[in-house]
């Protein structure tokens, strides 16, 4: 049975005696007074049976015991030993000064119903609502960047023969396992076979050269991948994705995907769920015209920012069939210093392309393979007699090998992309001042990055995709909070004004702190020392 936490709360609870202490204004401080708001007994009814057995620890308090693991990056044993000894926690988890929170195991078992019912992206669309309730969002109008970055594996990478040893049935534990365990274990082996062996022509084995597709780098995380940053950073994990407000850094939308996951891929679905969140956090908003709003209540995303990895053809397709607008830089055109298609003009009505000597060539078609399906593609080709005479052949096309004294058989040819049009259109974009105006704001989305790895998301916990998902939101949504709190700090210490006698955020009032110590004087005199310098409680 759930159990709930009391509209009274405790009478000697830290959250009353040492908030001031501790600090309204921190995020141990935000959790006391605004979590039991924020993240409600209620939402968490699914979790339980709710008309029999015994109560159990509140969910609310769980929740925030579970943001508070991410915030001081602590284990899940240190967490419980915390809730009994750590003041700040006690202040945010509601506590008295002798009483610990829960368990070790339930703790992870509440986390493990946050994965089953997926509440993980529910946690990260309050944490965006207390953005905007804090004034961090202001824009109904969003200009999100999205990035991504590498999650390194849980599980023990191995390479080669280790690898298959680690997965053999009987080194890992499975003589007592049912037949299911069994089977996935032995499929596990001989996928492993057949991405790391191959049998030589004389029936022998040997270890393949080269690195297999969507190669499986670990027992323990069969989900993991080999990964590269860039040439030269290689990984191997997953790699995680986030959506960001360009304005206000607050992050709309996280995910994990395959480590060896192109950047672009899943960017759509991404942006569609961020707009989702986004669309909750204003919905109980008031319609109020705001110079940021433009006088239009609709909620969206005007605007994607991507870097590089974003603005490849089929991604901007993507966006294109969505009627969404996606601002990302093209890949420069290389042709080894000679030159490039940029160099050829094409004319609009024709599509006849002039090389940089003035021949005027037009074009011709053939078949190729685009989004699955065969399309038609236009093609240019220069005669070669043409090229052969041409003073800028050098800076055109590559030489020919000298030793075998053969002359060229064909001109310069130019190829078309099935999506020419699209990525014409981003190269000449990203040349004006206002790509460069708008992609400057794509710095935002680094900078949270770098927030999450602060909060530990650089390293993956657990095993399993679906659980270092849940890892990054939690930590998205620590980063949220941590924004909207200091944005309000930031707001009270630039325009400071007294706070009402009635308010929670008022001067800390010092009767509280009599009453209760005349309270704990009736329950046993003498363990107080007020007693000494207040004579009516004396009397009483």
């Amino acid at each position: 049975m759930m159990g709930e936490l009391s509209a009274q709360g405790k009478l000697f609870g830290a959250d009353h005696l040492h908030l001031d202490h501790v600090g309204r204004d921190t995020f141990y401080g935000w959790l006391a007074v605004e979590g039991p708001r924020v993240f409600p007994d209620g939402d968490f009814r699914e979790f339980y049976v709710l008309d029999n057995g015994r109560k159990s620890v509140p969910p609310s308090q769980l929740v925030r015991m579970v943001l508070l693991q991410w915030y001081d990056k602590t284990s899940d044993e240190e967490s419980v030993v915390r809730s009994k000894f750590d003041l700040r926690w006690k202040v945010a988890l509601g506590l008295e000064d002798h009483e610990g929170l829960c368990a070790k195991f339930t703790l992870q078992t509440f986390r493990g119903k946050l994965l089953l019912s997926q509440q993980g992206r529910e946690l990260l669309k309050r944490s965006v609502q207390v953005c905007r309730e804090a004034g961090a969002l202001r824009s109904r109008k969003v200009r999100a960047a999205l990035d991504t970055s590498p999650i390194i594996g849980r599980g023990a990478v191995r390479l080669g023969e280790t690898l298959l040893e680690s997965a053999d049935p009987s080194t890992i534990g499975m003589r007592g396992a049912g037949e299911k365990e069994v089977r996935e274990a032995m499929r596990l082996l001989e996928q492993l076979v057949e991405q790391d062996v191959e049998v030589r022509e004389d029936g022998g084995a040997q270890l393949k050269q080269g690195v297999a597709k969507d190669r499986i780098v670990s027992v323990h995380d069969p989900e993991m991948r080999h990964g590269r940053k860039s040439r030269r950073v290689r990984f191997d994990g997953h790699k995680g994705e986030i959506v960001v407000d360009a304005e206000s850094g607050t992050i709309l939308d996280a995910s994990a995907k395959a480590g060896n996951a192109h950047d672009a891929h899943g960017s759509l679905e991404a942006v569609e769920r961020a707009e989702a969140t986004l669309k909750a956090a204003w919905k109980d908003a008031p319609e109020k015209p705001s110079p940021e709003n433009e006088g239009d209540p609709e909620v969206k995303i005007v605007e994607t920012l991507g870097d590089c990895a974003y603005g490849s053809a089929d991604n901007r397709r993507d966006f294109a069939d969505a009627e969404r607008t996606l601002t990302a830089k093209q890949p420069a055109l290389h042709n080894g210093g000679r030159y490039t298609k940029e160099d050829f003009p094409r004319d609009d009505e024709t599509g006849a392309r002039t090389c940089p000597a003035g021949h005027r060539v037009l074009p011709r078609s053939r078949t190729r393979t685009w989004r699955g399906e065969k399309v038609n593609v236009p093609y240019c080709q220069w005669p070669a007699a043409v090229c052969a005479t041409c003073p800028l052949r050098t800076q055109c096309l590559k030489a020919c090998n000298e030793e075998d004294a053969k002359p060229r058989v064909s001109g310069r040819t130019l190829s078309e992309h099935p999506e020419e049009t699209l990525l014409a259109k981003a190269r000449a974009q990203q040349h004006t001042p206002e790509f460069r105006d708008a992609y400057r704001q794509r710095q935002t989305v680094e900078h949270r990055l770098a927030r999450m790895m602060q909060l530990g998301a650089r390293q993956a916990r657990y095993f399993g995709r679906a659980k270092t998902e849940l890892q990054w939101l939690i930590a998205a949504t620590v980063a949220n909070l941590s924004l909207a709190i200091g944005h309000k700090n930031k707001e009270k210490a630039s325009n400071p004004t007294p706070a009402p006698s009635n308010s929670p955020y008022a001067p800390p009032n010092y009767s509280w702190g009599r009453i209760t110590a005349a309270i704990r004087f009736l329950i046993a005199p003498g363990t107080t020392s007020l007693t000494k310098r207040d004579p009516a409680i004396r009397t009483a």
